[in-house]
Order: structure tokens, then C-alpha cells, then sequence
């Protein structure tokens, strides 16, 4: 066989691999999460962004990289300004990530919890399988040492299961128990 049929066959069983690898995935969609990727796996997200995102700023990126629309907080949702009030139950609102999305975010992931306070991400509760060392907890997330040196705290949680926890700053006091207490 001649040096250049060599080359037209390597090519063309590079174009069929490639054609092949993108068959089954609808245009644009973004790779799936084996369940059985390996713990070495990083996360397909970078929590480091999260910390300066609002509840549109956030819902809009899970939606790109997780691929389910939040009609409240999605790439499309109109904007509402969060409310002045504490007592207000949309004081805490923003997206959430249902459990059956946590695995798309890593194999090893089970559970992700967002906690906001007036329009602004307060903590994040990464939830893992048992028996996932809490010394990879950072690696499997993708967080580098120092990158979250402008949180109030990370670190291990205190959990039944292995879990990562990211506070972004100090929850505010719940002042409405007060005053429904004084008030009543």
C-alpha cells in the first residue's frame, strides 16, 4: 500500500471514529454523566463562579450546563428584583438543583443544596455516596486550593453521608420569629 492511500485510510477511520463518538448526542447537548465514571472524574461545574452569581446569573448556568430549564430562574425567566423584606418567603428564593440532576454535575454527587437570602447564594451543601473520602471532596469538585479564600467557610460538612460544604457569607438572623413572637 502507498504512502498516500496509508494516509487516506488513516483519515477516513479518523472521520468514522468521529462521526461515530457524536452519533447518539443531539447537537449542542452536552455529554452525559457516566454513573460509572471513576472518583479521579472532576465535576462539570466550577463552584468558584457560583460564589458571585445571583439566582438568574445561576439558574441560567445550570440550565447550559445541565440542560433543564428553570422556568423561574432560567436563561429566559424575566428578572424580579428580590424583595426588601425579610420576612418575605421570596426572601430565600433562587434555583435549586433536584436530586436526579446531581449525578449530571458528578458520578459521585447525590445531592446539591442551595440556600439564599435576598437575591444572593448563602451556602451550598454538595452531597456525596458514602464511603467518598472527605480529603477528595474538594478535588472531585474541581476546587483548587486558595480558590475559595473569599467564602466565610468550606470545607467538610457534618453530614450522614460524605458531604462538602461551601458558605458563601453568614446566615442573617431571623428576625421574623421575633416579631411574631412580640406580636402575638
Amino acid at each position: 500500500m502507498t504512502r498516500w492511500r496509508r494516509t487516506g485510510v488513516r483519515a477516513m477511520l479518523a472521520s468514522a471514529a468521529l462521526v461515530m463518538a457524536c452519533r447518539d448526542r443531539p447537537s449542542g447537548a452536552a455529554p452525559r454523566a457516566d454513573a460509572a465514571a471513576p472518583a479521579s472524574s472532576v465535576a462539570r461545574i466550577e463552584v468558584t463562579r457560583w460564589l458571585g452569581m445571583d439566582p438568574y446569573q445561576l439558574g441560567c448556568s445550570l440550565e447550559r450546563t445541565l440542560g433543564r430549564t428553570d422556568a423561574r430562574y432560567g436563561c429566559s425567566a424575566p428578572r424580579r428584583p428580590p424583595p426588601s423584606d425579610p420576612c418575605d418567603p421570596a426572601w430565600s428564593d433562587g434555583p435549586a438543583i433536584q436530586p436526579d440532576l446531581a449525578r449530571n454535575i458528578h458520578p459521585l454527587l447525590r445531592a446539591v443544596e442551595l440556600d439564599w437570602e435576598h437575591g444572593a447564594l448563602q451556602r451550598i451543601l454538595f452531597g456525596f455516596a458514602p464511603g467518598v473520602a472527605d480529603a477528595d471532596l474538594p478535588r472531585l469538585l474541581g476546587v483548587r486550593a486558595g480558590a475559595l479564600e473569599a467564602a466565610a467557610g468550606y470545607g467538610p460538612g457534618t453530614c450522614e453521608t460524605p458531604c462538602y460544604e461551601v458558605v458563601v457569607f453568614e446566615e442573617g438572623e431571623d428576625e421574623c420569629a421575633e416579631e411574631e413572637d412580640e406580636g402575638g
